[in-house]
Formats: structure tokens, C-alpha cells, sequence
């Protein structure tokens, strides 16, 4: 059929160039001196039909070529071939496949919507394209613009991590490639579990085209190689005492926390909030309570809007405030280091009037961390009495046998690993806080020496306890942290900046530039 339409082209515009012929050569006229003989006419009529035919042959063949080469193109289009061939990104001597990079771009999305948790709805509607809302007006960046910058960025310091520790022939531990070993063996859990023909089945549709455990598995090496390196990396940063002293000393607002009591004053006329009015109030009550607690709390009741719900709990107490989380307007006073306790301020709240603020303590964590082994013994459901008892005694039973023992470190460490507690259950620098407020108060407790044991109930059940020892200076431990962390990210962002990087605009194609909606985010979280 094909070649019998191109035919029909053909000879419809071969017999209109042989009537332009005829007429000019004067076909259907009377003959003249030196015109063709009939036979002759034969013969250039056969060469023209050959002519053709070889024309018709060509161009049928050239048709017919691109048409398959069209139809093949597409094909490999809507097959996973480019997603896994195709390079999307360059970086060093690395191809990133458009699958390669859509492991990145679906774990750094999920990562940040980890992060900001129940707030993400006040940056983007999950439910919309990303494309077509703006994260920049002034640019007219999208989020599907900041995403992709943010997977490339991942991408980009990954590999370059990843080549430095190949380079210095880093070698991830046993225990990371169980890891590894143990993500890919749930994504075949979850495949069953969802009815997936197969693993790679279900990958797809987590990470889309193209994706397989194979390219998986590369996938989390690199990633695990990369963060185990740089951690390493960090952690042998070291300082001195005086080091960690002095730039806690030059940046303690970084450090120290506050405690203060804080209550927001709006007093409205006409439906909405007079400034002067609420300022007028805020500063009666500033005047009144200052140096005196008591005052304050009872004057909020007195000029509570709702006095019950400030009844019902401490609401106006704020402990452990750090500077970047405390209100703009009160930040500066709250951790100025003249502050006393009692001390009173008022600061604006915008259009809802002012803040009144007693002052309480400033806490600067110098204090010695704890170091402690715990065995857990889960309770899933708290009103089910049997469950509770059971796991109590069950706790009960694991004490009562270490104390029948050699009562040491050891013995307790080794009792530990037996019930599944790892590194003998051991928790090195526990700080205030940290645990449930009964574990809490028993780790810190005055009288509390190395070898003392205990069953104590936590908020997700209970723990036999072994009392270790005193740890680590809870500040300079903190204030370590944050050089390694500032060496560090120098380090990291020198090293991707030397890196060679580049996209490539027909890979890119393939990759995603929207999250995919549909399965378990368990393969994401398998391997992190």
C-alpha cells in the first residue's frame, strides 16, 4: 500500500512533466522536418518509465527508512533505553543515568518534605505540578526549578565525596553494606507485599523508568561511600580546649539557651488591635511584676482574653530558648549579658500588639554528660494492662539475671547484645533532657555512681539501666560539634567546586521534574 501511494504520486507528476514535454514539443501537431519517427518516441518513452522507476525506488526507500527510524526513536522513547543509557549529568569521570538521578531528586524531595514536616503546606501544594507554582516571584523560579537545582547540588557533592574516598581507598564497614544488603532485601519485602511482579516492578514505580535493584544497589553504594568518608572525615577534626573555649566565648549566643516567661498583649478597640493601647498595658505589667514572678503569672490571668487556657497549663514558659528561635523583637534582650533574673521587657509583636517578658536564667550547658547502657523492652499499647505486665516482668528477669552475675560493665554489655541492644546497648554523651524525665532524673541524680542498675518505665516502656560513668563537657562538646561542622563544610564545598560537573539537555529530558505520587516511601527510607 505504501509503495502503491508513492507510486500514484509519481506518475501523476510524471505525466504532468511529460504533457509540459509534449506541448513544447508539439505532440498532436502535424509533423516537421526532423521530429522523432514513432519508433524513436518508443524508445525515449521506455528510458523516461526507467527513469522513473529508479527515482520511485529511491525515494520509496528513503520514505519508508525515516518512517522506521521515526517509529524506532519513539519507541525508545516510551522504553526505559534512555532512562538507563542516557547520560543526564556528568560529574568527574561518572555518567549519571536519568535513573541514576531520579534516585537523587525523589530522596532529596522526600528529605525535604521530611524536614519541614506539617509547615510544608505553607511553602507548596504537594497535590499541584511544581512547575506551576513559584518559589521565587522575584525570578520566577518554580519549585520544580529549585528541586531539580537542589538534586544536581546532591548530585554534584555526592560523587565528589565519593571519588575523594576512593581515592584515599576508603572502603565502607561490614556493618554499612548489611545496610545496603538489607535495604534491597526489604524492597523485596515490600514488593510481595504490594503485589509486585518483581523487585525492580516496584521500584518503578517509586523512582520511575528504568529503575532496577541493580542500579539501586549502585546507587546506595555511592551515597553510603560518600557519607561514611565524610563523616570520618569530620570526626577526626580536632581542637584544643582553648580553641573550643575562645570561640565559645566570641560566638555565645550560638551556645547558651534561656529560660523566660512571655505573654502576648493585644488590647482591641473597634475590632481591631490598638498599638498604643497594648503597649500602654504591656508596660503596666512589665513595671508591676518586675523582679517578682508570682505578679507576672497572676497579672496574665488578670488580662487573659482566656483566662482558662492559661489555667489549664504554664503556658507563658519558654525553656531553653536559643537565640535563632526566640521572637526577633526579644532575641538581643533576652541574651544580653547584663540580664538579670526578674528582669522585665516589652517588644513589639507586629499587628498583634506587644510581647510583656520576665527574664528567668541563662543557661549555658557546663555540665558533664552522662554515659550509659540500657537494654528497652517495648510496650506498644500502655492501656493494655497484660501487655505491661508482662513487660515488666520480662525487664524484671533480664536485672535480676545480671545481678545474679559477675555485675560488671562486661557482663552487663554482653547481656545487652543478646537482647538485641547494639554496641551492648551502650549511649555515650547523654545530655539533659535527652531521655524520658524518669531516666533522666535517675542519670543525673547526685548519688548516682558507676555500676548502679535500675528498671525504670520510659514513655515507650522499660529499661534496665547501667550507670557508666560521667561523659563529655556538655558545651565544649557542642561547641565542637559546630567547628567540625564549619571545617568541614569549607572542606566539602571546595572539594565540589574543584569537581567537574555538567548536564547533558537530552538526558535531562528523561529525568524527573516531578515527584512520583504513588507506592511506600519504604525503599526511600530502607536505604538512609
Amino acid at each position: 500500500m505504501f509503495y502503491n501511494a508513492v507510486y500514484m504520486m509519481f506518475s501523476f507528476r510524471e505525466r504532468q512533466n511529460t504533457m509540459r514535454s509534449d506541448s513544447k514539443t508539439g505532440r498532436g501537431r502535424k509533423p516537421v522536418p526532423g521530429s522523432l519517427s514513432g519508433r524513436e518516441k518508443k524508445e525515449r518513452q521506455r528510458q523516461q518509465y526507467l527513469r522513473f522507476e529508479r527515482k520511485l525506488f529511491l525515494v520509496s526507500a528513503a520514505v519508508l527508512a525515516a518512517a522506521l527510524l521515526a517509529g524506532g526513536f519513539f519507541s525508545l522513547c516510551s522504553s526505559s533505553f534512555f532512562y538507563t543509557r542516557a547520560a543526564a549529568v556528568t560529574a568527574g569521570s561518572h555518567k549519571i543515568t536519568p535513573v541514576l538521578y531520579d534516585y537523587f531528586y525523589e530522596d532529596t524531595y522526600n528529605s525535604f518534605c521530611s524536614t519541614y514536616g506539617d509547615y510544608l503546606s505553607y511553602l507548596f501544594d504537594a497535590s499541584k505540578p511544581l512547575d506551576k507554582q513559584l518559589y521565587d516571584e522575584d525570578t520566577k523560579t518554580t519549585w520544580a526549578d529549585h528541586f531539580r537545582e537542589l538534586t544536581l547540588q546532591a548530585i554534584r557533592q555526592t560523587y565528589a565525596l565519593y571519588d575523594e574516598a576512593n581515592a584515599h581507598g576508603f572502603r565502607i564497614s561490614a556493618d554499612t553494606q548489611k545496610q545496603i544488603d538489607d535495604a534491597v532485601y526489604y524492597i523485596g519485602l515490600y514488593a510481595n507485599y504490594y503485589k509486585f511482579d518483581s523487585s525492580d516492578d516496584y521500584l518503578v514505580s517509586r523512582y520511575g523508568k528504568g529503575a532496577s535493584t541493580d542500579s539501586y544497589r549502585t546507587y546506595a553504594v555511592v551515597t553510603k561511600t560518600a557519607d561514611a568518608y565524610g563523616e570520618q572525615y569530620k570526626s577526626a577534626l580536632s581542637f584544643t580546649d582553648g580553641e573550643l573555649e575562645q570561640y565559645y566565648a566570641d560566638n555565645r549566643k550560638l551556645f547558651d539557651t534561656v529560660d523566660y516567661r512571655c505573654f502576648p498583649v493585644s488590647v482591641k478597640a473597634g475590632g481591631a488591635v490598638d498599638p498604643a493601647a497594648s503597649r500602654t498595658l504591656a508596660q503596666s505589667i512589665a513595671d508591676e511584676s518586675a523582679g517578682d514572678e508570682d505578679r507576672f503569672c497572676a497579672l496574665v490571668l488578670e488580662n487573659a482574653d482566656d483566662p482558662d487556657y492559661y489555667t489549664e497549663a504554664d503556658r507563658t514558659i519558654r525553656n531553653d530558648f536559643s537565640y535563632s528561635n526566640a521572637p526577633e523583637s526579644l532575641a538581643d534582650w533576652l541574651f544580653d549579658a547584663d540580664r538579670r533574673p526578674g528582669d522585665t521587657t516589652v517588644a513589639d509583636n507586629g499587628d498583634n500588639g506587644c510581647f510583656v517578658a520576665f527574664w528567668l536564667s541563662r543557661n549555658t550547658h557546663d555540665y558533664q554528660m552522662v554515659d550509659v547502657r540500657a537494654i528497652p523492652v517495648a510496650v506498644s499499647d500502655f492501656s493494655n494492662g497484660t501487655a505491661v505486665r508482662l513487660a515488666k516482668k520480662s525487664a524484671q528477669q533480664l536485672l535480676d539475671s545480671y545481678r545474679a552475675g559477675d555485675r560488671t560493665e562486661d557482663a552487663f554489655a554482653a547481656l545487652a547484645a543478646q537482647n538485641g541492644a547494639a554496641d551492648g546497648g551502650l549511649k555515650k554523651n547523654v545530655y539533659r533532657g535527652q531521655l524520658d524525665d524518669a531516666l533522666d532524673s535517675w542519670c543525673y541524680d547526685s548519688a548516682r555512681r558507676p555500676g548502679d542498675t535500675a528498671l525504670l518505665q520510659g514513655s515507650d516502656g522499660f529499661y534496665v539501666l547501667y550507670f557508666v560513668g560521667p561523659g563529655d563537657n556538655c558545651r565544649l562538646d557542642t561547641v565542637r560539634e559546630a567547628l567540625q561542622q564549619n571545617d568541614y563544610q569549607d572542606w566539602y564545598d571546595a572539594l565540589a567546586a574543584a569537581s567537574s560537573f555538567r548536564t547533558h539537555w537530552f538526558g535531562m529530558k528523561f529525568a524527573a521534574s516531578q515527584p512520583i505520587k504513588t507506592g511506600s516511601s519504604a525503599a526511600s527510607s530502607s536505604a538512609s
